[in-house]
């Protein structure tokens, strides 16, 4: 309510002159930056329902500002929502993809001996990456931040819905072959011994890191351009 009374006050009375006297009118309130919030589908319809319903009985002028107040307090809190998963989800991204190349330039050679075909499964148990930063950085809260992320984006309009789904889609994509291939390879040759077969799946599991490179740097790229339009949107 305090909400509401705070608003009213910042409303302004609009006054029609008709035949020497004057008419007054219900209180309109203007709901800041509607145009300019990507997260506005379905808001902007409910405000301006609520606009007619006030311009045509003056006794609900009340109620439908605090309606539109609490309208704005909604969008704008959706709004900041939405940019703080986006902000999480190109850190994140940002994390992964150069974790990733990382892995695959210092920590996949001490274990893969492609030269003389062997595999150190010790050497990768020793590392236990999967455990000791995978699991903090890409399996759990990358998973989370990519499904929040599908919410969102659906709920945005303009470039910030085509940018961020696109971002999404590579993510989910991600995410699909890291738990069907990637961890439970990696899990098997663990446990394997150092044969021409462990060698063989280690290899392909090294190219198949390509894939998985393409994926997040593009997933990445695309949440960045979702970030920058925006910041342009909602006002820097």
């Amino acid at each position: 309510m305090k909400l509401c009374e705070a608003r009213e006050l910042r409303a302004s009375e609009r006054e029609d002159f008709s035949h020497g006297g004057v008419e007054r009118r219900g209180r309109i309130l203007e709901l800041d930056d509607v145009g300019a919030n990507p997260f506005e589908q379905g808001g902007w319809g409910t405000h301006r329902e609520l606009r007619r319903k006030e311009k045509n009985d003056p006794r609900v002028g009340k109620t439908a500002a605090c309606s539109r107040s609490t309208l704005g307090v909604m969008i704008n809190l959706k709004h900041s929502l939405a940019a703080i998963v986006l902000w999480l989800f190109v850190i994140n991204l940002g994390i992964a993809f150069g974790a990733g190349l990382y892995e695959h330039r210092i920590s996949l050679p001490r274990w893969l001996d492609i030269a003389g075909g062997h595999w150190s499964a010790e050497a990768a148990r020793q590392d236990d990456v999967g455990l000791r930063f995978w699991a903090f950085v890409s399996t759990g809260p990358m998973t989370l931040l990519t499904l929040a992320s599908l919410y969102f984006a659906t709920q945005a309009s303009g470039p910030v819905r085509t940018w961020w789904l696109a971002a999404v889609a590579a993510a989910l994509v991600d995410r699909l072959l890291t738990f069907s291939y990637f961890i439970p390879t990696m899990f098997g040759l663990m446990q394997a011994p150092d044969t021409a077969a462990s060698v063989d799946t280690a290899i392909t599991w090294g190219r198949m890191n390509h894939v998985r490179h393409v994926l997040v740097a593009g997933a990445w790229f695309a949440a960045l351009q979702a970030l920058s339009w925006l910041r342009v949107r909602g006002g820097g």
